[in-house]
């Protein structure tokens, strides 16, 4: 609450995001859990949160530590998981099976893993994505979530590539 922005808003806490996801009842929300070392940061507090707020369906917890989302899976089943591996594509696609995750990601979207990733019931996650190029390949080989830090200039760059790829409608997204 008391760090400023650059132009001079400030970062919400956890529970203000929490709160306005609540009252858009189609809106669901990534957690990118960024402990490398699975042991810094207290996931319990995190789901007592996502449960105050009734948003167990709501919420994906996504990280690239495997062991410390295996951890969090095996004590609250009841949660949405990705696994974003940087591993061989096809270790992250069995490890992401192993800990029940329905989202999976990989830095490098190939179109053989994310139709592996169907076939499994899995959806595709995509991270950071601001590159019109690979946007245009991600949408043309079906990514289930297209992720960015700047959703204003996501929109329009999914607009663009409905245009150039003439495709009719968009496949549900989250992002």
């Amino acid at each position: 609450q008391e760090v400023r922005l650059k132009d001079g808003s400030r970062i919400p806490t956890i529970d203000h995001v929490f709160q306005l996801v609540k009252k858009q009842p189609a809106t669901k929300l990534i957690l990118d859990i960024k402990d490398l070392n699975a042991g810094i940061f207290d996931y319990a507090k995190l789901i007592q949160k996502i449960r105050k707020y009734q948003l167990q369906q709501r919420v994906i917890i996504l990280c690239i530590n495997y062991y410390l989302l295996r951890r969090i899976a095996r004590d609250y089943p009841e949660l949405e998981y990705c696994y974003f591996g940087l591993l061989p594509q096809r270790k992250v696609l069995v490890r992401a099976r192993k800990i029940g995750a329905r989202y999976v990601g990989a830095l490098f979207l190939t179109k053989s893993f994310i139709r592996k990733a169907h076939k499994k019931n899995m959806q595709v996650v995509s991270l950071g994505t601001e590159n019109t190029k690979r946007l245009t390949r991600y949408i043309r080989n079906k990514v289930d979530v297209i992720s960015s830090g700047h959703p204003s200039l996501l929109r329009e760059m999914i607009a663009q590539c409905l245009v150039e790829t003439k495709q009719p409608t968009l496949v549900h997204r989250v992002g």
